[in-house]
């Protein structure tokens, strides 16, 4: 008897171990089966789980009545997760489809939307993430046959769609298909003039694409008029990388058309189409795909990859490895050197500060030069930005301190200053970045005025791209970004994800040194508050691949201050401000010395 025993507890734990579920069990979970959050235990393959669901789903399709809504959801768990772990699999695709059937099923006896949702969800995720499934074909004919339970006009589309999808042979093969397209196309014949507003349709439009790019660097952006879910995949090949944009139909400006990239770039062109009748699809052609990230601004709504062939190096840095390359190799010196101690104190090596963490950035251990400086005076064109006293717009005032400091460092440092605008025109936000990117700028300084509701709001502030520490940041932030401080909040995972190849170390030792002079140089002659540095989902700063900082360098909306930015000599002071701690930052890094005209030295 013990040794039955023995035997059925062994048994027991097999089927724990593999993932069976005991059949027609309708407690499930209770007595051992796999639990769905839980990692697989090993020796468990995508094989033996997929085969632990489908035996649940025939279980519980020959007793429905057995297993409430609970059951059914647990199911699609475990569907979810052969795929979502074994992807590349066999039966990776099955699982997708089967998760996809267990929430229509749902839908039909319980006529959630959220189930309908996920049912359409599935099943296009199979037809764009496994086009060479065999369920393709009937994936794509049940989300027609969902759609035409809520009446949607698109239904017909996915039916008649199926051979250029597909092929006629392979949607020949599903029963209902011959059926479902004479409807489909009495349904066309029938239907009027299919409405031009896609608005109306609850689609958004992919309205342009647009692009910045260098031999090292891409940025693209997709302009869309509404926000979106999008998914993304890399097909090998050639190599291409493709988002598909759901709810989204193409405009008529774009429809068919490609964008070639210039022959330095690695990025060979941009395509769009419309993949299917609510998902556009925009295809990204690679010589050979490197290092990309994808990330959404707000208002008006995009999305913007950037594409890095290699590690980003910047003006400074290639210049350091070009010198560095050619330098001749030195002598040995002698075993008796000559005392030379009269000039050690002219010879002595300047040691570059640590950061705030107490650490050493690579820039300041090698002292790689800085050889272009990017300015970004803020707004311009049909952008105003604030308004201030008497009617001073912020646009003017961050285009004239930015030609002063221009100016200003041109006459100290033999450097190049870019600017992002020289005029008064408008240039966006994310255009800003990808011309530092890809012009391969060493420092990228953001120059704004502020303010505020409160016009008893005075003073400095600088700040440096992380998350916002204080509402007031992020108001300012909000402000600057031209979205609400809740558009802001949404964007936090993607900010984290931007963060881990952002100079955030350098950028706040900047921020520090900018701040700290700046305040040096404006307080002895106008009184004015120093209101530190601070961290902020700015848009301007995402994906800037150098040290970059926004300075606020007054409130418009202050009485005093209002009147003072657009005083000359006032703008003279926050110049001279940020030339001094442009120039503590630079002897910090230990490349003051390289950047000094000859003239000077």
């Amino acid at each position: 008897m013990t040794v039955g025993l023995r035997r059925i507890r062994w048994c027991l734990a097999i089927l724990w171990v593999t993932g069976y579920a005991l059949p027609g069990d309708p407690a499930w979970g209770t007595v051992g089966p796999v639990s769905l959050l839980r990692k697989p235990r090993p020796g468990v393959d995508a094989g033996a789980l997929y085969r632990s669901a489908q035996a649940r789903y025939r279980a519980m399709q020959a007793q429905p009545e057995r297993y409430d809504r609970r059951h059914w959801e647990r199911l699609a768990d475990q569907f979810r997760t052969v795929y979502y772990r074994h992807p590349t699999h066999a039966v990776a695709d099955d699982a997708v489809y089967m998760e996809a059937e267990v929430y229509a099923r749902l839908f039909r006896t319980g006529a959630r939307d959220e189930d309908w949702q996920r049912a359409v969800d599935r099943y296009k995720f199979l037809i764009t993430e496994y086009p060479h499934s065999p369920w393709g074909p009937t994936a794509l004919l049940r989300v027609a046959d969902l759609y035409r339970t809520k009446a949607l006009p698109e239904w017909a589309s996915y039916v008649t769609e199926c051979p250029r999808l597909f092929s006629e042979a392979r949607c020949q093969k599903v029963p209902d298909y011959k059926s479902l397209l004479a409807q489909a196309r009495s349904a066309w014949s029938e239907a009027p003039a299919r409405p031009e507003n896609v608005r109306a349709r609850g689609l958004a439009v992919l309205q342009g694409v647009r692009y910045w790019t260098s031999p090292q660097y891409t940025r693209i952006v997709l302009d869309l008029s509404d926000a979106v879910s999008y998914r993304t995949g890399v097909l090998r090949d050639p190599d291409r990388l493709y988002i598909d944009l759901d709810q989204t139909v193409l405009s008529r400006q774009i429809r068919g058309q490609g964008w070639e990239l210039p022959s330095h770039a690695h990025l060979r062109q941009v395509r769009v189409g419309q993949y299917l009748p609510d998902t556009a699809r925009v295809v990204l052609d690679f010589d050979r795909i490197k290092q990309h990230r994808i990330f959404i601004l707000e208002s008006p709504y995009r999305i913007v990859v950037d594409i890095f062939q290699r590690p980003w190096e910047s003006a400074g840095q290639a210049q350091s490895r070009a010198e560095a390359a050619t330098r001749p190799t030195e002598t040995p010196a002698p075993s008796v050197p000559a005392d030379r101690t009269e000039d050690a104190a002219a010879r002595e090596i300047p040691v570059p500060e640590a950061n705030r963490s107490g650490t050493y950035s690579i820039a300041r251990q090698l002292g790689m030069k800085v050889a272009r400086i990017m300015l970004d005076p803020g707004h311009g064109g049909h952008d105003p930005g604030a308004i201030g006293v008497g009617g001073l717009r912020e646009k003017d005032v961050t285009l004239a301190i930015a030609r002063r400091l221009r100016e200003a460092i041109l006459r100290r440092w033999n450097v190049e200053v870019l600017m992002t605008r020289d005029d008064d025109r408008f240039v966006p936000l994310e255009e800003r970045t990808a011309m530092a990117n890809s012009q391969g700028v060493d420092l990228f300084i953001s120059i704004h005025a502020n303010a505020s509701r409160d016009g008893r709001l005075h003073g400095v502030e600088t700040y440096y791209l992380h998350w916002a520490r204080d509402p007031h940041a992020m108001e300012v932030a909000a402000r600057e970004n031209a979205v609400s401080t809740a558009k802001l909040h949404e964007l936090r995972k993607f900010v984290h994800l931007i963060l881990q190849s952002t100079k955030v170390e350098e950028s706040r030792d900047l921020a520090e040194y900018l701040q700290k002079h700046l305040i040096g140089s404006v307080r002895p002659r106008y009184p004015t508050r120093d209101l530190g540095v601070k961290s902020a989902p700015f848009y301007v700063l995402m994906g800037a691949q150098m040290p970059a900082v926004l300075v606020e360098t007054a409130f418009l909306t202050h009485d005093r201050e209002g009147r003072l930015l657009a005083d000359p000599a006032f703008q003279d002071r926050v110049v001279q401000g940020l030339l001094e701690g442009l120039a503590a930052y630079l002897e910090a890094q230990g490349s003051l010395a390289s950047l000094t005209r000859p003239s000077d030295t």
